[in-house]
């Protein structure tokens, strides 16, 4: 079985976000995007919902109360990854918004056949749920652990996936998920946002490392 890492993200939680201004131009006069990224699609500017996604896997999009920045088909280097920087800055351009609360996200698949049945196999232990005439044959975890001023959500469970943002056929496999969820103090400085989301190239190894150790998969 092989781990593929289909995105990452960075979500920043907060009030009276302005969706209207997040526009290509926007990101390019303020320095947040070299003027040279292409869209894949036409952007969305509005003010409940705004979003732009790029050719080179980066998507933006913001609501009122929610910034967010994803990085599909994330390079296995994370500690290169443009994610950090790019919510860095953006945030950096808004310091009277008042933000409370960041997530950093993976998702990631593993491509199996019998994905369900694998799963029950793995996790379920012997019960009256687990019946000769009426066996399971799905299931989904989902954990929660303290770690390091946050807390570490994993999910696993049986569905669908595609490769690509592009890919019109999906493949059943094992999808896995972690949340790294830090609440932020109210009234905090910009330096405290800051540095949580300095954690992405430890959260997102951290993650990586909690799925092959589960699936006992090699590097």
């Amino acid at each position: 079985m092989k781990l593929e890492i289909l995105y990452t993200s960075i979500v920043v939680i907060a009030e009276h976000l302005d969706p209207s201004i997040l526009h290509p131009s926007y990101l390019v006069a303020e320095g947040i995007i070299p003027k040279d990224w292409e869209l894949a699609e036409p952007s969305i500017s509005t003010p409940v919902r705004s979003n732009a996604r790029f050719t080179n896997g980066i998507a933006f999009s913001v609501d009122p109360n929610r910034f967010q920045v994803v990085e599909n088909d994330p390079i296995e280097d994370y500690s290169k990854s443009l994610l950090p920087q790019l919510a860095r800055t953006y945030i950096d351009k808004l310091p009277k918004v008042r933000y409370m609360k960041l997530g950093i996200n993976v998702k990631a698949f593993i491509e199996h056949s019998s994905a369900g049945g694998l799963l029950v196999a793995k996790f379920l232990t012997e019960g009256s749920w687990d019946r000769e005439e009426s066996k399971p044959t799905e299931m989904a975890i989902r954990l929660g652990y303290p770690l390091k001023g946050s807390l570490f959500r994993l999910g696993i469970e049986s569905g669908r996936a595609t490769r690509t943002v592009n890919e019109s056929e999906s493949r059943l496999g094992i999808i896995l998920d972690a949340n790294y969820h830090t609440d932020l103090p109210d009234g905090s400085p910009m330096e405290t946002l800051e540095e949580s989301i300095k954690e992405y190239p430890d959260r997102i190894s951290h993650a990586v490392e909690t799925f092959r150790a589960t699936f006992e998969l090699g590097g």
